[in-house]
């Protein structure tokens, strides 16, 4: 009931839902917020059946994703122990999460930038799904680098270079060669993941969304200036809100010449298992109540050829 989803959320984000999703809707998707979500793994292209197998054997139940090739969910047992985790086999990573790399799409020999990495989860997806190129990923944060460089070694595909590079993405970025790819992971509210982050929903205020997207727009803008013509670009964030997401995405293009975004046909042309998570313009969004995943918004962006 309407009730009861006040008691889970800030009035003004059940209103705010209200408005973009319906009454009904935002109830749903306000009870959903509050559950807790079972625990997802992504395995190694290619390895999901071997790897259930084996973690059945540990006394760990899981399942395919609904979504994801790669995703595993655990439905019993303690994954924390699994010999596939400590080896990094499989990590721990909501399927919703898994579709924003795999729209990247690098290619072997590629030139990638991840520009807000950390904690790196997304960057090992990359590094093995690139097999061959260069992987240059950043994060404003000496300390989160340091993490991430110790739990991606010995994960990075022997013919993949992996450079961490400090920056504050908000300012022009220092790279004089143009990327073939970019991820653009963007900080924003995490709306999409109440259920995994409730401490969000009571920090969170009305006036944080217009810093972030101006935050945002910023990020974005840097990142285009440094993608190669004919490159993609995915601005993703793990937010419901417009103003982080397509409303960014709008004011952007407002000033940035020869980029357009992917649009729907084609990309469930090139993602099939996906084309149900594309709306009309192209962008993909997933829902905690209509998914079973956070919630995440995605724009894919090409430069034109030259």
């Amino acid at each position: 009931s309407r009730e009861a989803a006040r008691r889970t959320l800030p009035h003004w984000i059940l209103e705010r839902w209200e408005c973009s999703f319906g009454s009904d809707a935002a109830t749903v998707l306000a009870m959903a917020s509050s559950q807790v979500p079972p625990t997802t793994l992504r395995a190694e292209a290619g390895q999901r059946e071997a790897i259930q197998q084996r973690l059945a054997k540990e006394g760990i139940q899981t399942e395919p994703g609904r979504i994801s090739e790669c995703a595993l969910t655990v439905r019993s047992g303690s994954i924390h122990a699994a010999e596939a985790l400590r080896s990094g086999e499989v990590v721990i990573q909501d399927e919703a999460s898994q579709l924003v790399a795999m729209l990247l799409a690098p290619r072997a020999g590629d030139c990638v930038l991840d520009l807000c990495a950390a904690p790196g989860i997304k960057t090992g997806q990359l590094a093995a799904d690139l097999r061959r190129g260069a992987l240059v990923a950043c994060d404003r944060s000496g300390q989160r680098l340091r993490t991430m460089k110790r739990l991606l070694r010995g994960h990075i595909p022997a013919d993949v270079r992996l450079d961490l590079v400090r920056l504050d993405a908000t300012s022009a970025l220092p790279f004089a060669d143009p990327f073939d790819r970019i991820l653009v992971d963007a900080p924003c509210s995490g709306t999409g993941t109440l259920a995994r982050n409730p401490e969000i929903k009571w920090r969170l205020q009305p006036e944080d969304l217009v810093r972030l997207s101006e935050m945002q727009g910023r990020i974005l803008r840097n990142a285009l200036a440094v993608l190669a013509p004919g490159g993609r670009l995915v601005y993703a964030t793990c937010s419901l809100e417009p103003e982080e997401n397509e409303d960014v995405v709008r004011k952007v293009f407002a000033e940035v010449r020869d980029c357009r975004l992917v649009g729907k046909d084609e990309l469930a042309g090139e993602f099939s298992a996906l084309s149900g998570l594309f709306d009309s313009s192209g962008y993909l969004r997933t829902r905690p109540d209509l998914h079973g995943t956070d919630g995440f918004f995605a724009a894919v962006i090409k430069r034109a050829d030259p």
